[in-house]
């Protein structure tokens, strides 16, 4: 895969995956915002779109950080666990004659 194709496949996920995010946080804040509240009653309708739109890319972008980090932490754990393996691959044993010395020294 070529650095081009890479960089502009990698930035249509994100892309993707951040207009995901920030639908479902719309949602889930513009819940908040109803006629039932009477702090936002007198305010405009201009200024609400403009604080929920805010605290969404807020949200979202705090979001997407997150998932990027872990993502990149679980890459960076599969590189280092690949590159030092956790079990020996080269061992030395010890010759027989030692073997045999340390048995001559446990039983007597």
């Amino acid at each position: 895969m070529s650095v081009a194709l890479g960089s502009a496949l990698g930035a249509a996920v994100l892309h993707h995956w951040f207009i995901h995010i920030a639908n479902k946080n719309f949602q889930l804040i513009s819940s908040s915002f109803d006629g039932i509240n009477r702090q936002f009653l007198l305010t405009p309708q201009a200024q609400l779109a403009e604080i929920l739109n805010k605290q969404v890319l807020m949200v979202s972008f705090k979001e997407t950080y997150g998932l990027l980090v872990l993502l990149s932490l679980v890459c960076m754990a599969f590189f280092v666990s690949y590159r030092f393996t956790l079990s020996p691959i080269q061992v030395k044993y010890p010759k027989i004659r030692t073997i045999k010395k340390m048995l001559r020294k446990e039983i007597a």
